[in-house]
């Protein structure tokens, strides 16, 4: 086929019409045309009688009462959460199950998948579940005037993104609520923050049944719990582990801990022929693929449905809205024989352009489908026939900016150029290049688009096609006076990629674009046009992926040369950082404190900013310094320190003398006076630092050998007591302390059964105490306990019991051993009058290390 035959011929066709920001696009095969709006001319969209998207059904949600206690609460009291946790631990089954808990909220309930996606695109999916408003996509200040007032609660699930995109998220929807779930803890100064664990150990045993569907055995039971130790109680690893067991003479046998490594292999080992078909592709999608799509290419479509229930079952993949995702670690250790090769996937081509093509595909559809689209298209390059390749990124693009999802559209532009420019279509060339233009016109990055459009005209003047390089021209226009394009003719690669200027806030979505798209004005012109010949001496396209390999071996090297790692200052603690002050010579002004932040670690090298105090290390891998802030009274935000490369697995930093408490794995501070911050890790190796931190904290759990005259910190006892059957476990904001569950229960002289828990703090700590209703009380005959309310007595403060019946929280101010008191007023009986009776017995005492409480009994306080 020569290579007139396969280029596109544009015919002129509309394709669709939408308005972003200010601006007016009419979409068509040959290029998209942009008008700015005159005044009165924007589009009012009319907002939902009714909001609410809900998630696909799971499963029974184990373990996480107090979790989704927790979560309710925050929605309650209109304050964002975060849930963050290791991949595996369950964040997305516990808010796909707070998502239905709350179907039917009066203000509405919103959920969303983050995964892999642009916070820009996800801020539209926002606004679209709110408003009836065909092809709109408002600026961020109309946004923020549309979204006024609707107080729906959005669950976007895996939105992992920089902190700076996730404010401008949450500062489009003033007046919503949001639950959140990520990798690490991007959410700071404001909102509630989750840190997600393992299962318990019972729990972790009851997912192994239920994966086994059957009950453990009791020869299983040691199995089970040794596995459980050994995931440190992650479902997904439990989940693989189920599906990893193998006949033996008895039944089934479980793997051992030592088999774990090679778990995933041998269940990717035996899935059925309509199962590797779905593996095969989700691997080469690289994230969430459509279950249409992959119906449309699966050799055996008839067994889709049920081949993707049973790789869910398995822990190999996620069903996500109308699609599935392979789960953590799946891509990673696929066989040869489950990895598309580049010909397999080009031979794809035909049937995704007939899809593509088909008048039921939807643009949005395309859309969300534009990683595997991007795949193809790159193996049509790497098997010698990109202009296949080409022409399908042709025929998408349209449908993907009709999509109103700058991230796909622009992964499409990108990926079309790249086959283009293989090719040597100099008209395709034109074509992907003044889109690129448009899009960065409309995202706000008006020096890439003046360059890009600039490209885009020479190529067709070259081309003779005079009426598009002049109708482009024209384009640039909308720019402004301030705006200098390059001279026609003449196409820079480089220099003015690297500047970015700001946009009017009202052209498009111009703050908080996603960080692929941040630097936008690298790929600005998808193809450098060269000559007339359609030789392309550079292309931008392809020094993105560059460096996007180089950024791989660059993360390689930092893992080779030992871990690295910086401090971070967010917040107003960011805004003086003491440099050559000598505090206690130069003195203070009157309006500033000094924070003290300490870094201790003999496994991790960290950079800290500011100067410096006398004695510091940081070499070799090890740290010990300290640097000072000098913040406005008053002012707050985080400390974090980040590491460069992932820390060894079961590692984490900790905090002490932040504002959540002493061993805090997450660390905000209040510069209302003179204080120190001391980090380290949880490694053994750094178990010396903790000591270390906890003594400069004010915290030390031993007498100091060097000076007898100091006594350890004062601890106080803190127990509550209820009825037994009611509660399903208590919890401490205090690190360290155990969550108090319901099986722990005990009988009185009387016979009654109780709960009774025990936690010991430092003395002057504000506790924090949650607690969560059981679901099922066997005092009821009838087990109906949804009129049960429960309360705590004896608190400074609690919430009202009428406003979250399953859930009690209590503040107290512990200065001395204290006993609470959960009420659970069903008109059976009430404990609390028990205060100081000697019916009930010795509390169990779960001090921390080196702490020795002694006998202490409820009636001694």
């Amino acid at each position: 086929m020569s290579g007139t035959d396969a280029r596109v011929r544009v015919t002129g066709d509309v394709r669709g019409q939408l308005v972003i920001g200010d601006h007016n696009v009419v979409v068509t095969a040959e290029r998209s045309i942009v008008t700015v709006l005159q005044p009165g001319e924007r589009p009012e969209p009319t907002r939902r009688k009714r909001i609410e998207l809900l998630p696909r059904r799971t499963g029974a949600l184990r373990g996480r009462e107090s979790e989704i206690g927790e979560i309710r609460l925050a929605v309650a009291e209109a304050e964002p959460i975060q849930v963050h946790g290791g991949e595996g631990v369950g964040k997305s089954a516990l808010v796909r199950h707070a998502a239905r808990m709350m179907a039917g909220r009066e203000s509405g309930i919103v959920f969303l998948n983050g995964s892999g996606r642009d916070v820009d695109d996800i801020a539209q999916d926002i606004f679209e579940s709110c408003y009836d408003s065909f092809a709109y996509r408002p600026s961020v200040i109309e946004m923020r005037r549309l979204m006024a007032g609707i107080g729906a609660c959005f669950v976007i699930d895996d939105l992992d993104c920089p902190r700076s995109e996730l404010t401008g998220l949450l500062d489009r929807t003033p007046d919503a609520g949001f639950v959140l779930t990520s990798a690490e803890q991007t959410l700071w100064g404001h909102g509630r923050i989750l840190p997600l664990r393992g299962l318990g150990r019972q729990d972790g045993r009851s997912l192994l049944g239920d994966a086994l569907g059957r009950a453990l055995t009791s020869a299983e039971a040691d199995t089970a719990d040794a596995l459980w130790e050994a995931t440190s109680g992650n479902p997904l690893a439990l989940l693989r582990a189920a599906a990893a067991s193998r006949p033996d003479g008895s039944g089934v046998r479980l793997p051992s801990p030592s088999e774990l490594p090679d778990v995933l292999a041998r269940v990717l080992g035996n899935l059925t022929a309509a199962e590797r078909d779905i593996v095969s592709l989700l691997g080469a999608a690289e994230g969430w693929m459509s279950t249409e799509l992959i119906a449309v290419l699966a050799d055996e479509p008839s067994s889709l449905l049920q081949a993707a229930d049973h790789l869910t079952s398995l822990g190999i993949t996620t069903a996500r809205d109308d699609g599935l995702q392979l789960t953590h670690g799946v891509r990673e250790v696929l066989p040869e024989h489950l990895k598309l090769k580049a010909g397999q996937l080009a031979d794809t081509a035909g049937r995704l352009t007939e899809w593509a093509t088909s008048p039921d595909t939807q643009a949005r559809r395309l859309s969300d489908d534009s990683r595997f689209v991007s795949a193809v298209i790159q193996a049509t390059i790497t098997t010698g026939n990109p202009r296949v390749g080409a022409r399908l990124a042709a025929l998408v693009a349209p449908s993907a900016a009709r999509s109103l999802r700058m991230g796909p559209w622009r992964r499409i532009l990108e990926h079309g150029a790249q086959a283009a420019t293989a090719a040597r279509d100099q008209r395709l060339i034109a074509y992907f290049t003044h889109e690129e233009g448009i899009r960065s016109l409309l995202t706000g990055k008006r020096v890439a688009a003046a360059a890009a459009l600039t490209a885009a005209a020479t190529i067709w003047s070259q081309l003779g096609e005079h009426t598009l390089a002049e109708a482009t021209r024209q384009t640039q226009h909308l720019f402004g006076p301030t705006t200098s394009a390059p001279p026609t003719g003449h196409v820079s690669s480089g220099p003015h990629a690297s500047v970015d200027h700001p946009a009017d806030p009202t052209a498009g979505q111009a703050s908080a674009s996603h960080g692929s798209d941040a630097t936008a004005g690298h790929s600005s012109a998808p193809a450098d046009p060269g000559s007339a010949t359609g030789t392309s001496t550079a292309s931008t396209s392809g020094s993105l992926h560059a460096g996007g390999s180089g950024a791989a071996t660059t993360g390689l090297g930092k893992v080779m040369s030992g871990l690295t790692g910086k401090l971070i200052l967010g917040g107003g603690l960011a805004g003086l950082v003491a440099s050559g002050v000598v505090f206690g010579l130069n003195g203070n002004a009157p309006e500033t404190v000094p924070v003290h932040v300490k870094v201790t670690s003999a496994v991790i090298e960290v950079s800290l900013p500011g100067t410096r105090e006398k004695g510091c290390r940081t070499e070799h891998g090890h740290t010990d310094c300290t640097t000072t802030v000098t913040p406005k009274k008053g002012e707050s935000g985080p400390i974090e320190v980040r590491p460069n490369s992932p820390l060894p697995d079961g590692v984490r930093f900790v905090y002490w003398g932040c504002d959540q408490g002493p061993s805090a794995s997450a660390c905000t501070v209040r510069a209302d006076q003179e204080r120190t911050i001391c980090a380290t890790t949880t490694s053994p190796k750094d178990k010396a630092a903790r000591t270390a931190c906890a003594r400069l904290a004010g915290i030390g759990d031993e007498p100091d050998k060097q000076d007898p005259s100091k006594s350890p910190t004062l601890m106080s006892p803190v127990m509550v007591m209820t009825p037994g059957g009611y509660i399903s476990s208590v919890s401490a904001d205090v690190a360290g302390q155990p969550v108090c569950r319901s099986d722990t229960t005990s009988q009185n002289r009387a016979g009654g059964s109780f709960l009774s828990c025990r936690f010991v703090v430092p003395t002057g700590t504000t506790l924090h105490l949650k607690a969560t209703r059981s679901d099922r009380n066997p005092d009821l005959v009838d087990g109906d306990n949804s009129q049960v309310r429960i309360g705590f007595v004896g608190c400074d403060e609690q919430n009202d019991p009428l406003a979250s019946p399953a859930l009690a929280t209590c503040t107290v101010q512990v200065n001395k051993g204290t006993v609470l008191c959960l009420e659970a007023p069903v008109g059976l009986r009430n404990m609390c009058s028990a205060y100081g009776s000697s019916d009930w017995p010795t509390l169990p005492a779960t001090p921390p290390p080196g702490f020795s409480p002694g006998p202490h009994y409820s009636d001694s306080y």
